[in-house]
């Protein structure tokens, strides 16, 4: 009975092997290889996709990081500047060169427009308005018992502000713009003719013309870096 069954597998091999040449056991190897091969390339697409969303999401962190930064960086020295500014308000320096400049502005505030400046190395000049054209703006007015603390103060923060404007930040410009028809800037008014064009340019902009719209008591001024979109008033 073995003998048979032995037989019958000796017998059964012969014929596989009949039916089985070499060209198909190569053909079985390939496709063997081919099923595998598949395997491992699929596997390593999905670590490398893995991989890739890891490095974006990273890469991604990394820059919101940045704009924090940046963002925190420029609110801590707008708080600055406003805390300055307030400073200057309430106290203003008692020198003869601000006590001069309040003179000058006096002089001044009937011209179409016009500019003060203490030392153009050391800081900022004033450019401002006409009583006539603050007085067509509805939301402008110079009637202001602080006025001429006003003028001194923003000269005092335009000494800050040279100072703390980067040229290499985030930051296109950083100004204070006052109610009262004058402004300082970071970007410089070269000519005098064009500060009409630069004040009212600032005060219709949103982040200048809505804090004075949406308030009961509107401030006197606002203190905006332009590019951040981030503002102080006061």
């Amino acid at each position: 009975m073995q003998h048979e069954t032995k037989m019958e597998n000796q017998s059964w091999l012969k014929k596989l092997a009949r039916r089985l040449g070499p060209g198909h056991i190569v053909n079985l190897c390939f496709i063997v290889v081919l099923l595998f091969s598949t395997l491992l390339t699929w596997r390593e697409v999905v670590v490398l996709e893995d991989a890739y969303i890891s490095s974006q999401r990273n890469h991604l962190e990394n820059v919101a990081n940045a704009l924090d930064k940046h963002l925190q960086y420029n609110v801590d020295k707008l708080i600055f500047l406003r805390n300055g500014m307030r400073e200057a308000l309430v106290a203003p320096l008692d020198f003869t060169s601000l006590r001069n400049a309040v003179t000058e502005f006096e002089q001044h505030r009937d011209e179409h427009a016009w500019q003060i400046e203490l030392n153009r190395r050391r800081t900022l000049p004033v450019n401002g308005v006409s009583d006539a054209l603050v007085s067509e703006g509805n939301l402008l007015s110079r009637e202001n018992e602080s006025l001429d603390n006003e003028i001194t103060a923003a000269l005092e923060v335009g000494y800050l502000l040279r100072l703390a404007h980067n040229s290499s930040s985030m930051v296109e410009q950083a100004v204070y713009v006052s109610r009262a028809g004058f402004y300082v800037s970071t970007l410089p008014t070269l000519f005098t003719r064009n500060v009409p064009t630069r004040y009212y340019g600032y005060v219709t902009q949103p982040l200048v013309y809505r804090p004075f719209t949406t308030r009961k008591s509107s401030p006197r001024g606002t203190l905006v870096h332009f590019a951040t979109g981030t503002r102080q008033q006061y």
